[in-house]
């Protein structure tokens, strides 16, 4: 099995190292624009490297040209570009990036090439949305899927009680764009950062609870009375990611300032970012909760729920959002190769849900260590 894994962050690493170390192994090759990146990848994981502009497709065309399957983990603004080859070459593809656009747009484009490619395909949305599709297989009607996520240090500090475990400029993405959300059994939207709630995780303590635009392909994909997805952070996050929001310190649109035309987002990035990274040896947690409820062809009541809370151990060499979010993708991979995952087009990762692969998802993550129980 030949691989091709575009995009070589922390992420990248993990799909890398899930692919070249968990049987069955694979042949594995990272791409990506920083040669000391690839260079420190390479020593680390024993994989080949390409450096390549990864926004030139005829790059990413020479790249995959003998590749079995691809795995995307660029940055948004790379991706849904690299996925649009991808259904127009005819690949079998697994992307975790968080775009702002729907890949869906290139199914039948996907569809007439024969390409297999599955979008979102990470922790949240990804597991998340399998978690829900299993649930709602199980149903006749649902009246309620509810998904709570967040990654987050082990030690918070002041003032932020945060560090960025992937794409600060993705975070962002998440406070600024509007959430959609079902209600009545109709899609809504809500402000980003809004109808906050204090919730407990068992292990954890207490988290806030607020509206983030996470469940995308699910609001079409699934009927149900009500849904929401939310990200979840230490108390005192939320309350200065919008002290920041309202002072405009978010927005893209330019401004002049001593003459000179600057983004109010780029400046927050440039200041905030440095901030948010995490120091060598600094540890992280993953906090997912998925909660599904609604009856069955009998009318009878049923509920499930999940809760993930990942800590990786002391040793090892990736963290916990980095983890999480590329095993899943690496597992997906595989089932593309094994053709488990068959049928042409561009699909969600709730598919696979709604097809049963729950359970084996579940147990390929356990024997990496992930532990997802219901609860």
């Amino acid at each position: 099995m030949r691989v091709v894994v575009l995009g070589g962050g922390v992420v990248g690493e993990a799909v890398a190292w899930d692919l070249s170390r968990v049987a069955p192994v694979a042949d594995v090759t990272v791409a990506d624009v920083d040669g000391a990146r690839l260079e420190t990848l390479g020593r680390r994981l024993g994989v080949a490297t390409r450096q390549a502009d990864l926004r030139d497709p005829a790059a990413v065309a020479a790249l995959v040209s003998d590749a079995d399957v691809t795995v995307g983990t660029l940055p948004s603004t790379l991706a849904l570009g690299v996925i649009e080859q991808m259904a127009r070459l005819g690949r079998r593809h697994v992307d975790v990036s968080f775009l702002a656009e729907d890949p869906r747009s290139f199914d039948p484009l996907a569809r007439a090439s024969g390409a297999t490619i599955v979008y979102d395909c990470g922790v949240a949305p990804g597991l998340s949305h399998l978690l829900v599709g299993d649930g709602v297989r199980q149903l006749a009607r649902t009246t309620m899927a509810r998904i709570d996520v967040g990654g987050l240090p082990v030690h918070p500090e002041p003032p932020f009680f945060y560090k960025a475990p992937f794409a600060p400029a993705d975070v962002i993405e998440e406070y600024t764009r509007p959430a959609r959300l079902v209600r009545g059994g109709v899609g809504i939207t809500r402000p980003a950062l809004s109808e906050a709630e204090t919730i407990d995780v068992d292990g954890v303590g207490a988290l806030e609870a607020f509206n983030s635009d996470g469940l995308r392909s699910l609001v079409d994909t699934v009927r149900a009375d009500a849904m929401v997805e939310r990200t979840l952070r230490y108390p005192g996050h939320l309350t200065a990611m919008r002290v920041l929001a309202d002072a405009g310190l978010f927005d893209t649109a330019p401004v002049t300032v001593r003459g000179q035309s600057v983004s109010p987002r780029d400046v927050t990035c440039a200041l905030l970012f440095p901030t948010w990274q995490y120091a060598p040896g600094e540890r992280d947690l993953t906090v997912l909760l998925v909660d599904v409820a609604g009856e069955t062809a009998d009318g009878e009541p049923r509920a499930w729920q999940w809760q993930m809370v990942d800590r990786p151990p002391d040793d090892s060499p990736l963290s916990s959002m980095a983890r999480t979010t590329g095993c899943p993708a690496a597992i997906v991979a595989r089932w593309l190769h094994d053709g488990r995952l068959g049928a042409a087009g561009v699909h969600p990762p709730e598919r696979l849900g709604l097809d049963g692969h729950a359970p084996a998802m579940i147990d390929a993550l356990a024997a990496r260590g992930i532990a997802v129980t219901a609860r």
